[in-house]
C-alpha cells in the first residue's frame, strides 16, 4: 500500500493566540468553527499535553472529514482523512 500525501497547512489570523486556542479547545466554540451547514461530532478532545482529539466535520448527507492529532502544549497537530479514504 502506498503512503498517502502529507500537506501542511497554515493559517494566520487576526487574533490572540489565546482566543484561536480557546476557539479549538472549548467543545461549544468548537462546533461553530466550521461555519454553518457544517455538524461538528466532538468523539474525544482532550487538549492537555499528550492528549488525543477526535472531531469530525459533516457537510450533507454524503460529504464528510475527520480530523485528529495530539496536543504538544499549546499545539494541536492534527491528522485527518476525508471519508472513504479511512480504513
Amino acid at each position: 500500500m502506498s503512503e498517502l500525501p502529507t500537506y501542511l497547512l497554515e493559517r494566520a489570523f487576526k487574533a490572540l493566540r489565546e482566543l484561536v486556542w480557546r476557539t479549538w479547545t472549548d467543545p461549544e466554540l468548537l462546533v461553530r468553527w466550521y461555519g454553518p451547514n457544517v455538524e461538528t461530532i466532538i468523539h474525544e478532545l482532550d487538549v492537555r499535553p499528550g492528549g488525543f482529539w477526535l472531531n469530525e466535520m459533516k457537510m450533507g448527507s454524503d460529504s464528510g472529514y475527520q480530523a485528529h492529532g495530539i496536543c504538544r502544549g499549546r499545539r494541536a497537530v492534527e491528522a485527518g482523512l476525508p471519508d472513504g479514504l479511512r480504513q
